[in-house]
């Protein structure tokens, strides 16, 4: 571990919940619950996986605060993958070696868990969710283990489509573009964004790979203004390139609509644009706002980010929220294991897990969710609004694909 994921580790995290540091560390007692985590907390999605670290710390202290999962307290272990697939899944191999006792197993990206799973499968045989939404996992034989926190990015892309089909109104088909970065998670739900596209009878004038950190992006604004699109769907980013692309494009005097899946709907990275934001469109699987919400994990949430956070406005990022609900389907998945009697391993906890149907998360997501092929395909579409500074409302109900 790098003396970086020690020091974000340990800004994060409360209390002695959190264990990181020596490798040779050990759960005090069995009776103790072993989660580990790998985050890229440097490298291309360290802003992201900072909040993405805290939501697990926090959520984790809070448990633990409150008696753990029936009366067994949880130690999280925790280290910095640099957002690289090979550090990544040594960095699983060695938290296996180490903690063979761990029941539940989260990582950074697509790539992770591609390179995970292979051994997940034969040898360790661990509850596995992540922070990625790739349209894979939803595949159970290859990835019995593995579990989405919200909709796939193929989920996102189709729901945002839906939005496109009943939004325009001109006489000719809507002209579409679509731009996406080159790491994995970008290039997921793309041929199926075009295939659906064409069969839904737009006009596809555009489809542009980026890089997911790009210094100068007037090529790319440019080739957006070359086709004039009337939507633009960005995929694939977390906190750059498709900002610089956007105010850009609006420099070009663009009307284009602009939208974006999850990880390019944050409030804070939105936020950023100042006026350009206006009107920007988002599918995103979870409730923004926490502040004076009565859903009891909303309120909870609300009081924990307040701890950690002066400056805290009361919305957290997709990254926070992900991870909060990873660890809530951890736990759900031991409480059903544990009240059965069973042992705690991948078979038991996925079992658990698969048969979860109008499960109230506490205002997580608006509505009760099913959990199906591994995903909990539910969004709604979001619009940000300008004023002294940008706020963001829905623009349509919760939409479910999981029935």
């Amino acid at each position: 571990m790098t003396n970086l994921t020690r020091r974000a580790a340990l800004t994060m995290a409360g209390a002695a919940t959190l264990a990181i540091g020596s490798r040779a560390a050990r759960a005090d007692t069995p009776a103790d619950l072993i989660w580990t985590v790998q985050l890229g907390l440097s490298g291309a999605s360290a802003y992201a996986a900072k909040f993405q670290l805290a939501g697990f710390t926090e959520y984790v202290d809070w448990k633990n605060a409150s008696g753990g999962i029936r009366g067994r307290k949880i130690r999280l272990f925790s280290e910095d993958t640099t957002f690289k697939v090979d550090v990544a899944v040594a960095g699983f191999k060695q938290l296996m070696a180490d903690h063979p006792e761990a029941s539940f197993v989260s990582g950074d990206s697509t790539g992770f868990v591609q390179g995970t799973t292979p051994e997940n499968n034969d040898r360790f045989h661990k509850l596995m969710t992540s922070g990625s939404f790739a349209s894979e996992f939803a595949d159970t034989a290859r990835f019995p283990y593995v579990f989405l926190a919200g909709p796939s990015y193929a989920d996102m892309i189709g729901v945002l489509l839906q939005y496109i089909k009943s939004d325009w109104k001109g006489k000719d088909a809507p002209r579409l573009a679509i731009m996406h970065s080159s790491v994995e998670f970008g290039r997921d739900p793309i041929e199926f964004a075009t295939n659906k596209a064409k069969a839904m009878g737009m006009d596809l004038v555009l489809v542009a790979q980026t890089k997911i950190v790009e210094v100068d992006v007037s090529v790319d604004a440019l080739r957006l203004r070359e086709a004039n699109p009337d939507y633009v769907i960005f995929h694939g980013y977390a906190y750059s390139t498709w900002p610089e692309v956007l105010k850009l494009a609006r420099d070009y005097g663009m009307t284009t609509k602009f939208m974006g899946t999850t990880w390019a709907s944050d409030l804070p990275a939105v936020r950023k644009l100042g006026p350009d934001a206006d009107g920007y469109v988002a599918m995103a699987p979870y409730n923004y706002l926490t502040t004076g919400s009565k859903e009891p994990m909303l309120a909870t949430i609300d009081m924990l980010r307040r701890r950690q956070d002066p400056d805290y406005d009361g919305y957290p990022t997709h990254g926070y929220m992900q991870s909060w609900l990873n660890a809530m389907l951890a736990t759900r998945a031991t409480e059903t294991v544990l009240d059965a009697g069973k042992p705690l391993n991948g078979e038991t906890m996925a079992a658990a897990l698969e048969g979860v149907k109008d499960w109230d998360t506490g205002g997580i997501f608006g509505v009760p969710v099913t959990i199906k092929d591994h995903k909990i395909a539910v969004g709604r579409i979001w619009q940000f609004k300008v004023g002294k500074t940008a706020t963001v409302v829905p623009i349509s109900d919760w939409i479910r694909l999981d029935t």
